[in-house]
């Protein structure tokens, strides 16, 4: 059996072999040729990862009617009290705050491009100079169009240097698509709890929105994918959006579109220019505002909750915003109740908020089995070998914590967080 087992292994790789050897001819002369060329090795990779078993995340010991009620039977937060607004002096704020340093600011392209109604419930934002992703290369991208309805153009090579240095990350976060727009020049905010009309608010006033949700290709167990939405049509109950995986103009049904995204506790981004900010936050009225936001968020994550106790999906969003709150202890019992309900073993490689609840909340344990899990799963992650060094640090593992902050900063050299921490160590 072993035996056979090799010569189909050896089969395979012949025939992957062969078959980038028959692609690189065509490759000469077209370019799509040329990427597809390109993903070989990595889908040989992905072949071989497909042969071991996934690690399944660790499920915490059963206690949930008791933990469940308790999160449940909290007083809701308070309704903010919101000022007047005087959008004429707004800043808008960032939740959480970009990676490392703010980057010098570029000079300012050209003026922004004007929405395209095309009836009283559509638009059609123009403008953006579509691309397919390279490998595993969505984030880079994506922001890559953002940037050209400005009329500022940039590579995804070049987006990818800033954002992944290795191309095998398999997260590029808001924060850093945040913190690449504004080193070129643009500024960004990062929202959560988003709803369908506030999209199409922010489209039909000429901003294009970037949005992550969950797609489930040939593979197992989903994986995160950004897109730029960029129209609308009400009446068809769809969503426009640059896709680079699966091509310009694609039709969402916005339904579809929703349960999707609620995964990533529907957050999504802005990419404006420095002027425009005042701009956007008049769009996004009170949600703009964190308190508001995250009050709104909270509602809704504790009903879907309330409504289905076996949703993970609902469980992981209190959790996360809990995060966001500074409430880690509430946050990392909502997160043991996604956990018992059963996460999709990719969830971690995009979400980085368990970490830090279990982290702040003293569940050191928590911590370093959960990176343990995703470092098995996708090979290398940054966030990973960072939460894990801290989670070393504060058990007296001070070698070990190193060791992983290294990794991290391996991976990933623009990973001020990592290099911060590490620093902290002295080492």
């Amino acid at each position: 059996m072993k035996r056979l087992a090799i010569r189909g292994l050896s089969a395979i790789f012949l025939c992957v072999f062969l078959g980038a050897a028959a692609l690189a001819l065509l490759a000469r002369s077209d370019e799509t040729w040329a990427r597809r060329v390109a993903y070989v090795p990595r889908l040989a990779e992905t072949a071989l990862r497909k042969l071991r078993p996934v690690a399944e995340l660790p499920t915490p010991p059963p206690a949930s009617a008791d933990n469940r009620a308790r999160l449940l039977a909290l007083p809701p937060l308070a309704p903010p009290t919101l000022p007047a607004p005087a959008v004429e002096v707004f800043e808008p704020t960032r939740l959480p705050a970009a990676l490392g340093p703010t980057p010098t600011l570029m000079p300012t392209a050209a003026p922004t491009a004007t929405p395209e109604p095309v009836g009283a419930a559509q638009v059609a934002l123009t403008g953006v100079q579509h691309a397919y992703q390279t490998w595993n290369n969505c984030g880079p991208v994506t922001v890559a169009m953002n940037l050209s309805y400005y009329e500022h153009y940039r590579d995804q090579k070049e987006a990818a240097a800033f954002l992944k240095p290795d191309a095998d990350d398999k997260n590029v976060s808001p924060e850093q698509i945040v913190a690449y727009a504004r080193s070129q020049g643009f500024e960004g905010i990062i929202r959560v709890g988003g709803t369908t009309e506030l999209l199409q608010e922010l489209i039909g006033n000429g901003f294009p929105v970037i949005v992550e949700d969950w797609v489930n290709p040939e593979d197992r167990g989903g994986i995160g994918h950004y897109r730029l939405f960029t129209g609308y049509d009400q009446a068809a109950g769809q969503f426009i959006a640059q896709d680079s995986l699966y091509g310009p103009n694609r039709e969402l049904d916005v339904r579809a579109f929703d349960a999707s995204w609620r995964v990533f506790n529907r957050k999504y981004i802005v990419i404006h220019r420095p002027e425009q900010g005042a701009a956007v936050a008049a769009v996004l009225g009170e949600m703009a505002r964190d308190e508001a936001m995250l009050a709104h968020t909270l509602a809704v994550a504790r009903a879907e909750a309330e409504a289905d106790p076996e949703d993970f999906v609902a469980w992981f969003n209190l959790g996360s915003t809990y995060t966001l709150l500074g409430e880690n202890v509430l946050a990392a019992s909502a997160y043991d109740e996604a956990r018992r309900v059963g996460l999709p073993f990719r969830l971690l490689w995009y979400q980085e908020e368990p970490f830090a609840a279990y982290l702040g909340a003293q569940r050191y344990e928590d911590v370093i089995r959960l990176a343990e899990v995703t470092l098995n799963n996708a090979g290398e992650h940054e966030e990973a070998y960072y939460y894990l060094g801290l989670a070393y640090q504060a058990t007296g593992r001070q070698d070990a914590a190193a060791r992983s902050l290294r990794k991290a900063l391996d991976y990933n050299p623009n990973f001020g967080r990592a290099a911060e921490a590490l620093a902290a160590l002295g080492s």
